[in-house]
């Protein structure tokens, strides 16, 4: 057996087999994949290759976009400003 499925099966009782698996920095190189809880937290960049993330970041410039086009007043800092840190947009409060 690798170390990656000695690890994971210490870790997780069984091996992780997911698109985003590794080492985990963020987690003292606890092995997880997207199927984990700690992947939420995850500071790790899969974006240059992963499609999955660039499917998500594709998602979210188009949510952007539409929201800018309803706004055409907003300088691009009020539009950054419109979103929170996970990409969703925040509506505006009255």
């Amino acid at each position: 057996m690798s170390d990656w499925e000695l690890d994971c099966i210490h870790w997780h009782g069984e091996i992780l087999t997911g698109d985003f698996r590794h080492w985990c920095n963020d987690w003292d190189d606890l092995p997880i994949d997207e199927s984990c809880s700690e992947f939420a937290c995850c500071c790790c960049d899969f974006r240059e290759r992963n499609t999955l993330a660039e499917v998500h970041r594709a998602r979210l410039d188009a949510e952007y976009e539409a929201e800018r086009a309803k706004h055409p007043e907003w300088t691009d800092f009020d539009a950054f400003l419109s979103f929170d840190s996970e990409g969703r947009y925040l509506e505006a409060e009255e």
